[in-house]
């Protein structure tokens, strides 16, 4: 007998979805999940939203938080999606800081389809930028936590490693924080005790 030989192929099929929005006569429910109250720091919005040069803040149903250079807007997950107030804001503000950056505003990046500018590790100098600064805002409007502030830590120490711990570049960014925050805040200087408050995370 001959034996048969196997051979593996794929087939193509197409399903048709709908949401359950669509549906009707099916009582869908969703699992109830707890989901960590969000306390709204009006303040610190009213700077965020009020800036000299507006940014567009949009908040999708995602995974990812992301300030787009090309299209100066910000990108963030729904509100429901973070695990607390710290949390949340810490991205936003991330974010913000970042968007200072435009050519509009402080003109610290350039935009060459999407992407930071050229400089030698120009990528991480920004990260270390928008951390910083939003490490200032966190502490100025008592927003940060014990938690967030060590992930905030961890997170530059991680960005400080592309320039084997050279203080100079940490300086130079904090200095870019700095104006970001300022204009932020429409040019209200961070306090020095707040500085303070901020710098005990590069340490």
């Amino acid at each position: 007998f001959r034996s048969k030989e196997e051979k593996n192929s794929f087939l193509l099929k197409y399903y048709y979805v709908w949401n359950a929005e669509q549906i009707t006569g099916i009582d869908f429910k969703a699992p109830i999940q707890d989901k960590a109250e969000i306390q709204t720091c009006d303040e610190l919005e009213q700077y965020i939203y009020n800036m000299e040069t507006p940014i567009n803040i949009k908040h999708t149903l995602s995974d990812q938080a992301y300030y787009s250079p090309m299209f100066d807007s910000i990108n963030m997950p729904l509100k429901t999606q973070f695990q607390g107030t710290a949390e949340y804001y810490s991205t936003l503000i991330h974010e913000v800081v970042h968007s200072t950056g435009h050519s509009s505003r402080l003109n610290r990046l350039a935009i060459n389809d999407g992407k930071f500018n050229g400089r030698k590790h120009s990528y991480s100098f920004e990260e270390l930028v928008a951390e910083i600064g939003a490490s200032f805002l966190n502490a100025m409007f008592g927003i940060a936590t014990e938690e967030s502030e060590k992930n905030s830590a961890a997170y530059l120490q991680g960005w400080l490693r592309e320039f084997k711990q050279d203080k100079q570049m940490l300086y130079k960014a904090s200095v870019e924080a700095q104006k970001a925050v300022s204009y932020i805040l429409n040019d209200k200087a961070p306090s020095e005790e707040n500085v303070e408050v901020a710098n005990k995370a590069l340490n």
